[in-house]
């Protein structure tokens, strides 16, 4: 169970930073890119370099579907706003 709260919260901070990034940036790529980078640079530096954390795969696969569910949103709501 706590395994899967982990890849859920690693979900939602990438997500909530993609839309953050969004509005800060105004650029879809740009914000798809440092929310990405954030993910993989937290991976390799906090986890990995620092051994604060627990490096893993799934965790960037998280962050990626954390990603991927913010550009729905953003698909969405740009196609309910018309």
């Amino acid at each position: 169970m706590r395994i899967a709260m982990d890849k859920i919260q690693h979900t939602v901070c990438s997500m909530t930073l993609l839309l953050a990034l969004l509005y800060m940036t105004g650029g879809l790529l740009s914000a798809i890119s440092i929310a990405i980078g954030v993910g993989a640079a937290k991976e390799l530096f906090y986890d990995l370099y620092l051994g604060r954390g627990t490096s893993d795969w799934y965790d960037m696969v998280a962050n990626s579907l954390g990603v991927i569910f913010g550009i729905m949103l953003v698909l969405i709501f740009s196609w309910i706003k018309g």
